[in-house]
């Protein structure tokens, strides 16, 4: 299966929290790092961060690009309860079409910083 097909189903079943699918997308030794808390954290936390949660989500792919066997991948989350919307920067690697690391950014849509 193509990369950009696997992402795709990827980003889909996080969106809709499908828990019991998400493994299946993984290496046993994928490495997962989060940037924004500085931390590399395993396939199980990663999942019940990105399925636990009381709001609903809805989302897309904004857009992927390939390059050199790394995907970029830039999602837009929304959530139903407290009316916010992320940008979310993935860099993912995939072989064997299973993802074997995620190097991910979550940012906080709002308003721009007033610059000089």
């Amino acid at each position: 299966m193509a990369a950009k097909d696997i992402i795709k189903s990827f980003w889909n079943d996080l969106i809709a929290s499908n828990k019991s699918k998400l493994k299946e997308y993984f290496s046993e030794e994928a490495l997962i790092n989060i940037h924004n808390i500085n931390k590399e954290i395993t396939l199980e936390e990663y999942i019940n961060r990105n399925c636990d949660h009381k709001e609903e989500w809805d989302g897309e792919i904004v857009r992927h690009v390939e390059m050199n066997g790394l995907s970029v991948v830039v999602t837009k989350i929304n959530t139903s309860e407290d009316n916010l919307s992320y940008n979310v920067v993935s860099f993912m690697k995939i072989k064997d079409d299973k993802i074997i690391s995620i190097d991910e950014y979550w940012a906080e849509n709002g308003r721009m910083p007033m610059w000089d």
